[in-house]
């Protein structure tokens, strides 16, 4: 048994549209609103592109992130700057900002700023908000403003080799037709790593192989310039045919068990602030500490994310961010696992 990493290709057993992953993202009455790329950079990417005059204005990103979101703005040569956080990531920025993006992210499910705050920022500044992690909170999802777009790269949370989403008020975001290339290292990734789970693991060769080929497409994407193409179809035909439901109750039910079982000193959210079930992050006194606990999950075939290692141009000025991003560790919670593999981590780490 292993638990964490990418998805493996899943079972299609959704024969309902309504009941499907990609309705419910398109909006209960299939509204032509969204637009999908192949991959969070581009659908980024799309949204700078999309606002007129970008290059005068100052672009504010947030201290803890990741570095294929810097990627798009680094290509555009656009003016960016850094805000800060307060302990539990609550973002620290000046009630009167005007004229300026905003990029805000939803980290781990919990919304920091509120959607009224959202809406109040959008009034006097154009507002992008990363709902990867918040893609299960419906609501979060539906906030629509003409100086709004919500974005989500869906492979962080669905069985697909790529796939990304912007969501926008304006009709005027146009579908992109250009053929996506390149994920199909990531599709043959998927199908051997299904190949192994239901082989009980035993084929270790076959491992190194679809891991080669995930960072073979992940350095594809860091060592390329951003092209806008459009969703896979394959992605498109997996999210038509698994169901949404089952997918929330399986990670609703996964985050229950972890925070029955958890070490309080070592959260950083509450899980009534949890509006979405991503992963379950975990916080450790020391950088020490995080990494002799991650080599004991390693050593119990539980491969746990680190979000994030920060970007080199984050000044050393944001200690809280760089502090958080040397002692985080991310518990994989999704629809894959069962309280008894997620038993292997409580057991490891609080027993």
């Amino acid at each position: 048994m292993e638990v964490g990493g990418f998805f493996e290709f899943a079972e299609l057993n959704c024969h309902h549209n309504k009941e499907s992953v990609l309705n419910y993202l398109l909006g209960q009455n299939g509204s032509s609103g969204p637009v999908f790329y192949r991959d969070g950079r581009q659908a980024i990417k799309s949204v700078l592109l999309d606002i007129v005059g970008l290059n005068k204005k100052i672009c504010l990103l947030p201290s803890y992130l990741c570095k294929s979101i810097k990627q798009p703005f680094k290509e555009l040569e656009l003016n960016t700057r850094y805000y800060g956080h307060q302990p539990g990531l609550k973002p620290v920025i000046e009630s009167r900002v005007k004229d300026t993006l905003m990029y805000i992210i939803d980290y781990f499910g919990v919304e920091k700023i509120s959607n009224d705050e959202i809406l109040e920022l959008t009034e006097n500044n154009i507002v992008i908000l990363d709902i990867t992690h918040s893609i299960f909170d419906e609501k979060r999802l539906r906030l629509k403003h003409e100086n709004l777009y919500s974005i989500a790269s869906l492979r962080k949370s669905f069985p697909i080799p790529d796939g990304s989403i912007v969501h926008h008020s304006s009709p005027d975001l146009e579908a992109i037709e250009d053929t996506p290339e390149g994920y199909e290292k990531m599709l043959e990734a998927m199908f051997q790593k299904k190949y192994y789970v239901s082989n009980h693991y035993a084929d270790k060769g076959l491992k190194r192989h679809f891991l080669t080929l995930y960072r073979d497409y992940e350095n594809l994407k860091d060592n390329n310039t951003i092209k806008l193409e459009r969703l896979p179809e394959i992605s498109c035909h997996i999210m038509k045919h698994i169901a949404i439901d089952p997918i929330v109750r399986k990670r609703a039910s996964n985050l229950r068990y972890i925070y029955d079982n958890i070490d309080r000193k070592q959260v950083l959210f509450e899980f009534d602030q949890i509006k979405s079930p991503f992963c379950v992050p975990i916080v450790f006194d020391t950088e020490q500490e995080r990494e002799e606990c991650k080599r004991k999950l390693i050593g119990n075939n539980v491969f746990p994310p680190v979000h994030w290692e920060l970007p080199n141009d984050v000044p050393r000025s944001f200690a809280y961010e760089h502090l958080l991003s040397r002692r985080i560790l991310s518990i994989p919670i999704d629809q894959r696992y069962s309280e008894e593999q997620l038993s292997t981590i409580v057991n490891t780490l609080w027993r």
